[in-house]
């Protein structure tokens, strides 16, 4: 069986391994060159999904991966009053891990595999050609913005909500901290992911107190 993927990110990577594992020929077709992902960006990975990964698709390291074992949930208004504390035992909650060091991963495990071959799409008239000469049992497209998207699935409702949202990833001395905190404020949350940090902190709310002490 002959699977052809188009896209060069993640998901296309995380499909193309469990497909692999199948002994299943992947062909992974992408229009820029296959390279890491920003590294200020990181994923939220629930402790059952880590489990099916690492059984479907790949181990992920220790090394790469941030623990949370409890949620904690505050307002602008009460300060210091936990509203909703989330905790199962001893057990961890979700994982944080960064979406560069998951993507060197996968692309490390695919790579060199017998079923797996890569190719960078040089011409336009790539697409038609894929549909016209069928050399493929199933094709997935994992890129939103090729022509087979604008082409097949242009409808689609687009909303503004206005929002932005700042991510940075602080490197600091090692410390004990598995617990996440978000904190909404009349601007927006402020969400604290173990070693992630998601939105900046205004200035004004730093000098209103609005964030507890303990962070």
């Amino acid at each position: 069986m002959n699977i052809c993927i188009i896209g060069g990110g993640l998901t296309s990577l995380a499909l193309a391994k469990n497909l692999i594992n199948k002994k299943i020929n992947v062909h992974l077709y992408y229009e820029n060159k296959l390279k890491g992902l920003s590294s200020s960006r990181t994923i939220g990975i629930s402790r059952n999904n880590l489990e099916f990964f690492k059984k479907e698709i790949c181990d992920i390291s220790k090394k790469i991966l941030w623990k949370i074992k409890k949620i904690e949930i505050y307002t602008e208004k009460l300060k210091n009053e936990n509203l909703l504390k989330f905790e199962n035992s001893n057990k961890d909650l979700f994982y944080m891990v960064k979406n560069d060091d998951l993507y060197e991963t996968l692309l490390s495990k695919i790579s060199k595999n017998k079923f797996f071959k890569k190719n960078i799409i040089k011409k336009s008239s790539f697409y038609e050609d894929l549909i016209k000469k069928d050399r493929h049992d199933l094709i997935i497209n994992c890129d939103s913005n090729n022509f087979l998207s604008k082409k097949y699935f242009a409808k689609k409702i687009n909303k503004d909500y206005n929002n932005l949202a700042y991510t940075t990833i602080l490197k600091h001395k090692k410390i004990e901290n598995d617990i996440a905190t978000q904190i909404f404020t009349k601007n927006g949350p402020i969400a604290h992911l173990t070693c992630v940090i998601l939105p900046l902190i205004p200035p004004h709310l730093k000098k209103s107190g609005a964030v507890p002490s303990h962070q």
